[in-house]
């Protein structure tokens, strides 16, 4: 009963509940008017269903009264929720724009900035505070700011996207900027704002005038440029490739180089360049390949990878030079080369080049041969410390020295006759030619010398034979003038000569008369005398031939004179070699040489001196011979009368002192004997006369000297 009381009472209760939270979803769904529709068109109940109704209509008073209240905190909660999201979103829009890596900005419509993000403060070198709220004509330079001005009136008058380069100078250079700019609309289309986003492509737009310069290059350059991919098939080629082989890019793109292979390099060689060039190395070869015509062509190559990001090999490039011409000239060049070298080789002469320090460059074999020096031996060392003598070793430098600074050289080009030596030391004529080029490194000269030491033999046996010629010729003359004089001369004087000393036997106490007839006396024996040398130069016959000991036949000469020389006040020196001298020679007539000489020097020491007389072994056209000589320190003869000293009646002497002949019957009698006779002397310095005589066969060379 309590229970069911209980429920009656609780029951309206719950239905004003249920009706309220049924109004509130009625509301909150938007149903209000059809609720006061169907309140209004309710039929009438009993007394419990009015009560019911009049519950309802409380309920409904009730929420009546608080529909304002919750409508109002429906709208607040709207405008927060929307507040919320505009924040949100702001937030958002910031935090992007702020981290992007292009400057972004709004302007209104009078140009003054109202937002900026961090990049463009960099970029500006200005903060939000400095900028915003003012023109581009109150921040940056009229220049920038008119360009920027300029630009954003095109963006309001199209009311479309534009992308613009602009160029702008912050401070830290001219920079290249690609700007998008863009009008902001409002809901009626209209533009209230500019939106603008700039991205600096200075470094871009330099990469891209980088690859414009260098894609030039390939297209311009002459040499064949082939790119691959990583498995070897071409990807491009350019102008030039086209140029050498005949293909275009379209009929060799995607094909392996190995078109062009002619069949003559083998696979071995293919091979080792695929793996050095996929092992990260570069290739450096020739290729012997073929053009789209047939023709056969030579090219250099170097071949690389290329990288990507990665570190993996993505690409392959290949540089190639047609090289078929240059190795054709280098074929003939090497072949003129070849000849060249086999002319230098044999030829007669020796060829040496040297370079401007000195140093010999080049050396053939016929200099090996001409001055014993072997190729390696000489190769790199100073010209004039080898071959020439040490005498014009500062001649020649010098000379060397003033060619270079001047150009100008005196024996350039011209034949000269200069002295050389050889390994051993010895000394021989040579016949020289000298010519000068310059090259990139200096001047090389190149001497082509000539040996002419067996010329020199034949033109001194052809002087020889001159000299013999005219002295024969001489000889002839004088023996036939002597053959028919001699006898007419020799009576008539030797009778005159025979009264002459009967006269003086007679005329004793005629001191008058015996003056005129000594001096009669003199001048027959001086007749006597140049009819007895001139019976001499023209003698015919063989010598008498034996051997003979030149010491001791000197010796035997100066135990004549020694007594002599005393009288004179001249000191006589002796200097032979130790070992005993012998010669074939005929002994009688190398002792009138001997006397001759030696007396020559005694009369040209009139107040005393000294004669030296020395003797010494030496080598003379390959052959040992003797020296002798005989040094005085007398007046000295002049030189103008060198070349005529051993002439047949030349003489210094005053008349009556001399008959011209002794030294030209000594030159005929050394001659004779197969030796020569020459001399050396300066005026007031003395003379020297040397005689080379040939030693005999059995006669060993060397020996010192003694005094």
């Amino acid at each position: 009963m309590d229970k069911q009381i209980k429920e009656q009472a609780l029951y309206p209760l719950l239905k004003v509940f249920a009706t309220i939270v049924a109004l509130a979803f009625i509301w909150e769904l938007g149903f209000e008017d059809w609720f006061f529709q169907t309140f209004l068109d309710m039929p009438e109940a009993s007394d419990t269903t009015h009560w019911e109704h009049i519950l309802t209509i409380s309920a409904i008073s009730f929420v009546a009264l608080i529909y304002p209240f919750l409508t109002l905190c429906k709208q607040i909660s709207h405008r927060n929720m929307a507040e919320k999201l505009t924040r949100e979103s702001d937030q958002r829009l910031r935090e992007i724009s702020d981290n992007a890596s292009a400057s972004i900005f709004i302007k209104d419509m009078d140009g003054k900035y109202i937002f900026i993000n961090n990049q463009f403060e960099r970029t500006s070198q200005k903060t939000a505070s400095q900028i915003i709220g003012k023109t581009d004509h109150e921040v940056f330079s009229k220049q920038v700011a008119d360009q920027f001005t300029a630009n954003d009136r095109q963006v309001f008058v199209s009311l479309n996207p534009i992308n613009f380069e602009e160029v702008a100078d912050f401070g830290n250079g001219v920079q290249l900027y690609l700007s998008t700019k863009f009008p902001l609309l409002n809901s009626e289309d209209q533009p209230h704002a500019l939106c603008g986003i700039s991205t600096d492509i200075t470094k871009f737009r330099e990469f891209d005038e980088q690859i414009r310069v260098m894609s030039l290059a390939m297209e311009q350059v002459n040499s064949s440029i082939v790119i691959t991919d990583e498995k070897g098939d071409i990807e491009y080629v350019n102008p030039f490739f086209t140029q050498v082989t005949g293909y275009s890019l379209e009929e060799v793109k995607g094909k392996n180089p190995r078109v062009l292979k002619s069949g003559e390099i083998p696979p071995e060689g293919y091979k080792k360049l695929w793996e050095t060039i996929t092992g990260g190395e570069t290739w450096r070869g020739e290729f012997h390949n073929k053009k789209k015509n047939g023709e056969l062509y030579w090219e250099s190559a170097t071949i690389s990878g290329i990288e990507n990001k990665s570190g993996q090999i993505a690409h392959f490039i290949a540089i190639k030079e047609d090289i078929t011409e240059r190795r054709r000239i280098g074929q003939a060049f090497r072949e003129q080369e070849q000849l060249t070298q086999t002319i230098f080789d044999n030829a007669y002469d020796a060829i040496i080049s040297i370079n401007e320090a000195g140093e010999i460059s080049r050396w053939n074999k016929r200099a090996e041969t001409i001055f014993g020096w072997e190729e390696e031996e000489v190769l790199g060392k100073p010209l004039q410390k080898l071959i020439i003598p040490e005498r014009f070793g500062k001649a020649h430098l010098d000379g060397m020295r003033r060619f270079i600074e001047t150009g100008v050289g005196k024996i350039l080009n011209t034949v000269v006759e200069v002295p050389g030596r050889r390994k051993d030391g010895s000394e021989i004529p040579l016949e020289l030619t000298l010519s000068a080029a310059k090259y990139k490194a200096g001047w090389i000269f190149t001497g082509i010398a000539r040996d002419i030491t067996e010329r020199k033999k034949a033109e001194e046996s052809l002087k020889k034979a001159e000299r013999q010629l005219i002295a024969s010729e001489k000889l002839s003359g004088v023996g036939r003038l002597a053959a028919g004089v001699s006898h007419e001369i020799l009576n008539p004087l030797n009778i005159i000569s025979l009264h002459v000393q009967m006269l003086q036997k007679g005329q004793k106490d005629n001191p008058a008369l015996l003056g005129v007839l000594e001096k009669m006396r003199n001048e027959i024996g001086r007749i006597q005398k140049i009819n007895k040398s001139l019976l001499t130069f023209a003698r015919a016959g063989s010598v008498q031939e034996k051997m003979m000991d030149v010491h001791k036949e000197i010796q035997n000469i100066l135990d004549l004179v020694r007594q002599d020389m005393t009288v004179s006040n001249v000191k006589l020196i002796e200097n032979y070699v130790e070992s005993p001298v012998e010669i074939m020679a005929d002994p009688d007539e190398l002792r009138q040489v001997f006397l001759n000489l030696i007396n020559n020097a005694r009369q040209a020491m009139p107040e005393g001196g000294k004669l030296t007389l020395a003797t010494r072994i030496h080598k003379l056209n390959d052959q040992d011979h003797v020296g002798i000589s005989l040094s005085d320190t007398g007046c000295g003869i002049p030189e103008g009368n060198l070349n005529k000293i051993f002439e047949p009646f030349f003489t210094t002497k005053p008349v009556g002192e001399g008959t011209g002949m002794g030294l030209s019957v000594c030159h005929t009698l050394v001659e004779k004997n197969g030796g020569t006779l020459r001399v050396e002397s300066e005026k007031g310095q003395g003379a020297t006369f040397i005689i080379d005589l040939p030693l005999a066969a059995r006669q060993a060379p060397g020996g010192s000297s003694r005094n």
